[in-house]
């Protein structure tokens, strides 16, 4: 294949609901046809010569391909000469897509074939896909121990276990009231298995399991769903295994301070920090640590992935407290660092908001790029 999606999961799912791994998917090869949809980063197959729509406005020009495969681009973009939303094909092209019927605060999350057979005389034709038409939306958190409700049924990816080998699969989940726990480390397939247990009159209790990125020290904290439709098996939805990331402000210092242990959290929150929220969510494993130290003379934290950076702290006095948690290797939600150089200590600010970042900029602070990465969705 030419291209992989980011199906790229970081660990623990559900037998009969949820897929989590970090080992990168191949994907399906989709032949084109009226009602299949494809998502940012599919492949899309040609088994002849085909002509396509270049948006949904049938007086509009069409374009012809050689048969093959094609790889679509990573995410939409929005035109702003033609006021549409578009996708490349194989990077080298644009498919324009809902011409004059869109704008660019409406993100799509995927394309369905709508009409045509592939002829110059009848093109295929394509429609967006939105947010509110899937049972699931993109960014959805599930935690594990606490229940959830699907209004519909919903096809999401799986670790499946057959036999002896575990293979990438999908599988459908009816709706209805569900309920994720028990989570228990597997020594000989090295993954998270989690118990899933459909709440609904004639249910029972079924395994779910989770290959990857997550460690036996590492339990299971939360799923996002991060990709994917959801309508048939070739849309099926992606999650990851995420750790939600708690932030907290000292009112007396100044210091904004981020934890994922939600006992830390509480035990700030009563000495008085006042609580912010999720920050942000990370992976719950990467190839990326996010180091976290404390100046013990000046009382301030300090986070990095600069492995010489933080070699540099050690050796002026800072206290090494190990990993703090993990960046996202796929670079999908950058959190902003800033430096205010009119303070001594607790000068460094972290955040996922462009607009906070550009906000202190204006107010003395100095821009440093990106911190790390946090998990989000693909688009």
């Amino acid at each position: 294949m030419r291209r992989i999606k980011l199906k790229t999961l970081a660990a623990a799912l559900i037998t009969t609901f949820l897929l989590g791994s970090n080992v990168v998917m191949a994907d399906m090869i989709k032949p084109i046809g009226v009602g299949v949809c494809y998502c940012p980063g599919d492949s899309m197959y040609f088994s002849s010569e085909t002509y396509i729509v270049h948006d949904d406005d049938p007086n509009h020009n069409c374009m012809s391909f050689p048969e093959g495969e094609y790889f679509l681009g990573d995410e939409f973009g929005w035109d702003d000469t033609h006021n549409q939303w578009y996708l490349s094909i194989d990077g080298d092209y644009r498919f324009l897509l809902g011409y004059g019927t869109v704008t660019g605060q409406e993100h799509p999350v995927g394309i369905r074939c709508t009409s045509g057979i592939g002829t110059e005389s009848s093109p295929y034709t394509f429609e967006l896909i939105y947010a509110e038409e899937l049972a699931v939306q993109h960014g959805t958190v599930y935690y594990i121990g606490e229940s959830f409700t699907l209004n519909s049924d919903v096809w999401f990816y799986v670790d499946d276990y057959s036999g002896s080998v575990l293979s990438y699969a999908t599988k459908q989940i009816q709706s209805g009231d569900y309920i994720l726990g028990d989570a228990y480390w597997s020594d000989r397939w090295n993954q998270w298995y989690i118990y899933l247990t459909y709440l609904s009159v004639g249910g029972g209790r079924q395994v779910c399991y989770g290959a990857g990125y997550a460690t036996a020290d590492e339990e299971p904290v939360a799923l996002m769903v991060t990709g994917g439709l959801g309508f048939t098996s070739d849309t099926a939805l992606t999650l990851e295994l995420v750790t939600p990331m708690y932030r907290l402000y000292n009112p007396n210092s100044g210091e904004h301070f981020y934890t994922s242990d939600p006992a830390e959290r509480s035990n700030l929150i009563s000495v008085g920090w006042n609580d912010e929220g999720i920050g942000w969510y990370a992976p719950s494993h990467s190839n990326t640590p996010v180091y976290r130290l404390y100046n013990p003379n000046a009382g301030e934290h300090h986070y990095t992935t600069d492995v010489a950076e933080r070699e540099n702290l050690i050796s002026l006095g800072w206290n090494d407290e190990g990993i703090g948690w993990y960046s996202d290797d796929y670079e999908r939600v950058p959190l902003y660092r800033q430096y205010n150089p009119n303070e001594f200590a607790n000068n460094h600010n972290y955040t996922t908001s462009l607009a906070e970042n550009d906000w202190l900029v204006s107010l003395g602070w100095r821009a440093e790029g990106t911190g790390w990465y946090g998990v989000g969705c693909q688009f």
